[in-house]
């Protein structure tokens, strides 16, 4: 732009018009999910493991599984998705740090350079002004914000798993007995403190971080029927008592890596996607007994939630079956406010004596549970375990009789109750299995 010399990427359109999007707001649109994930792309060179420190595709049924690199949010798990799954996506992600730097090295003014992270036609919804050019009305479209792309994400499903940060990892001592950290009931939605203004300073590496959601629209309209869900230990909770605290309140804010000792808070950005869903952590009632269950076990076990999605925090749709006609079996939905959609399901992932089992819960009156091996090929196995309870639950003849996840639960690990078992283990020898549980 003549102003400013940035860069700016410019599309033909009809009638000899054209389209001007500044770099920028390509690099806001397409990874501006969050703060940590930005932070990475403006600070050259881009590793991929500073995204994410494992990924695998599954080419038959479009599902990826990424475990998230340490302190990045699961808010950024689908630009990540894009960036893994597309050399182009890469290229621009990498092409931000890369084209500053090569500016800098030049000593000259530092605009970062993108593109489009994708190639072929797409659907673009922006907001902007007509400008005039060459004493023609109304030829230029300057974008001022970019507010949908159709272009479809690399992935038709996605699990992924956030890093539990070094920090908390050394705040938990070994041996100690760690909380559960289950998503709340009926909780609401954290709400930022008004009273925090934001500084250009390094944050302090002392104070308890926070988390700042941003309520936005849903930037990429194919990624609404597709499943994104987390992989959630239900183990280590917070370990909030180690950052110290004070009475005097804080009010300067700052974004990046904490590394002073000053009064200013670390916080980090996410989007959050508005729509129709509850509140993250309000529980579906359907699985009100389930989590109670849940609640017990966790005591004795080691539990992951494998659905966690932004929904409601507990649970995907169901998967859709279709017989040889391409009729989708009426079995698979539910009638609720506003007509008939697609049943809800729960994955769970059981560990016990080092032995694993999924349990699924679909939603229904009483819900159906039902436990799934879980095969080597994890990645793979959880979207046949979701397929396959979906195909047992439509054959079932479902009645009020139905055994509970901790009944279940105990049958498959030939246990008469968790609660007889640690009564006859001694305390001092049980303590010992639940830290081996805890750090396996």
């Amino acid at each position: 732009m003549g102003s400013t010399h940035s860069y700016c990427v410019l599309i033909d359109l009809p009638d000899n018009r054209r389209m001007v999007i500044p770099c920028l707001e390509l690099i806001r649109f397409y990874f501006g999910s969050s703060s940590p994930l930005l932070a990475k792309l403006f600070l050259p060179p881009l590793e991929r493991d500073s995204l994410y420190s494992h990924a695998t595709f599954d080419r038959r049924t479009a599902l990826l599984k990424l475990n998230l690199a340490e302190g990045m949010f699961g808010r950024s798990a689908a630009d990540i998705g894009r960036i893994y799954g597309c050399q182009r996506a890469w290229s621009a992600a990498a092409m931000v740090g890369a084209s500053m730097l090569k500016a800098s090295i030049a000593g000259k003014s530092i605009h970062p350079q993108s593109w489009f992270p994708f190639e072929g036609k797409s659907t673009l919804v922006a907001a902007g002004k007509w400008l005039t050019f060459g004493g023609r009305e109304r030829s230029t479209f300057l974008v001022y914000n970019l507010r949908s792309c159709s272009h479809p994400l690399p992935f038709q499903s996605l699990f992924y798993e956030e890093a539990l940060s070094s920090s908390m990892r050394r705040s938990a001592p070994r041996g100690a007995k760690t909380g559960v950290a289950t998503p709340p009931r009926n909780s609401s939605r954290s709400e930022f403190p008004s009273k925090l203004s934001f500084v250009d300073q390094d944050a302090s590496s002392s104070l308890a971080p926070q988390k700042l959601e941003v309520r936005t629209e849903s930037r990429f309209p194919d990624l609404i029927p597709k499943n994104v869900c987390r992989v959630h230990t239900l183990e280590a909770k917070s370990q909030r008592e180690r950052f110290a605290t004070s009475g005097e309140p804080v009010s300067d804010a700052a974004v990046g890596e904490p590394g002073s000792s000053r009064r200013v808070r670390s916080v980090d950005v996410a989007l959050f996607i508005s729509g129709p869903q509850t509140a993250l952590g309000d529980v579906p009632e359907f699985l009100d007994e389930v989590v109670d269950d849940v609640g017990l076990l966790r005591e004795f076990l080691s539990i992951k939630l494998l659905t966690e999605s932004q929904r409601d925090g507990w649970t995907t749709d169901i998967t859709v079956l279709h017989d040889v006609d391409g009729v989708i079996d009426a079995s698979l939905f539910i009638e609720s406010e506003g007509g008939s959609r697609l049943r809800r399901a729960s994955l769970f992932e059981v560990r016990h004596a080092g032995a694993r089992v999924c349990a699924v819960v679909i939603e229904a009156k009483p819900p159906y549970v039902r436990l799934h091996p879980i095969a080597d090929d994890e990645e793979a196995s959880l979207w046949a375990t979701l397929r396959n309870a979906a195909e047992n639950f439509m054959k079932c003849t479902h009645d009020t009789k139905s055994e509970s996840l901790y009944e279940l639960v105990c049958q498959h690990f030939n246990v008469r109750s968790f609660e007889d078992t640690l009564r006859k283990v001694p305390m001092e020898d049980f303590h010992l299995q639940a830290e081996d549980q805890l750090l396996r």
